[in-house]
């Protein structure tokens, strides 16, 4: 429920206050869709996962505890339902675990080999507040 609920808040604050950078120049169209179909899928999978998670739970027919609170089975057990809402949780735990992994190498891919400021603009704290065009400039000496 922790996850589900930081990420509404994180979701809410994306739509209403964050203002993205524009993609590098050298970014393809396929390659725009693709970044804008893997964040939304991370959202999907970070709102989704809890509620298969707790369907799975509810469907179980057993007492649970949320937190501090315990509860009394809310629902009559539905071995069919709670097999297909399991299979449906584990499943996305792997394709969560996928784009996880693939965001952060694709961050990781501009970062190190196309030495672009995409990882700065994700994580400006790491940049430490230095403007794109010097840690280019600094990137280009360092290498050459």
């Amino acid at each position: 429920m922790t996850i589900w609920f930081v990420t509404a808040l994180r979701l809410a604050w994306r739509l209403t206050h964050a203002t993205l950078p524009p993609f590098p120049a050298q970014i393809t169209k396929l390659h725009r869709a693709t970044v804008k179909a893997s964040e939304y899928g991370l959202y999907a999978l970070l709102l989704g996962q809890p509620t298969t998670g707790l369907f799975m739970t509810l469907l179980s027919g057993r007492p649970f505890a949320l937190f501090t609170w315990r509860f009394p089975p809310l629902l009559m057990r539905d071995e069919t339902l709670q097999a297909a809402f399991h299979f449906s949780h584990e499943a996305g735990a792997w394709v969560l675990g996928a784009l996880a992994l693939g965001h952060a190498a694709a961050a990781l891919f501009h970062h190190f080999v196309l030495r672009d400021d995409v990882l700065a603009t994700m994580a400006p704290v790491i940049c430490n507040g230095v403007p794109a065009s010097a840690r280019n400039r600094h990137k280009a000496s360092a290498w050459e």
